[in-house]
């Protein structure tokens, strides 16, 4: 199955925010469990401490060291996010930039292929790792270690028909973990 895929610039955008969002969704979890369990134990500590224990400076050393680890995480999520988004914008200025702003998706017995006028790669599928279903409109491949790439199809780019047959195609391929 081979498609031909115009790039389109809003639907560019809305992907790859859709992957970061998808892709620090368990970083974001620990760092609200983090100002959880913060927020709890400097509480604890506050009650103990009203009540003249020893104990309460216990409980809020827990709590400050979650509400730390909040804070780093909460940190490193905004940086991620600057560097993640100053380097799309540069690819995607680059892609605009380009005569060719078709994309070409390849599922082939043998391999997944993706071409456009900024790189080409041709991969056996045991290197694609797992693929995703993400707000049940946008597939997601993600290669294992030896890219630092992820692709993300959409199911206005194919159509439905299209979309659920790569679905069944990738469902054969892929064993997800």
């Amino acid at each position: 199955m081979k498609y031909n895929i115009d790039h389109n610039q809003q639907k560019f955008n809305f992907q790859t925010e859709l992957y970061f969002d998808y892709a620090i969704a368990k970083t974001k979890e620990k760092k609200n469990k983090f100002l959880l369990y913060g927020l709890i134990f400097s509480l604890i500590s506050f009650g103990i401490l009203y009540l003249k224990e020893g104990l309460g400076f216990v409980f809020l050393s827990f709590g400050v060291f979650y509400l730390i680890f909040f804070y780093t995480y909460f940190q490193n999520i905004k940086k991620s996010k600057k560097f993640y988004f100053e380097t799309i914008k540069m690819y995607s200025e680059d892609l605009s930039e380009s005569s060719n702003q078709t994309a070409v998706w390849d599922f082939s017995e043998d391999y997944f292929s993706f071409s456009n006028s900024q790189f080409e790669i041709k991969t056996k599928w045991q290197y694609i790792k797992s693929f995703k279903k993400i707000n049940q409109d946008n597939l997601i491949l993600e290669a294992n270690q030896l890219f630092i790439i992820n692709f993300i199809l959409s199911k206005d780019e194919v159509g439905e028909i299209e979309f659920d047959k790569i679905i069944k195609f990738l469902e054969s391929k892929i064993k997800n973990k």
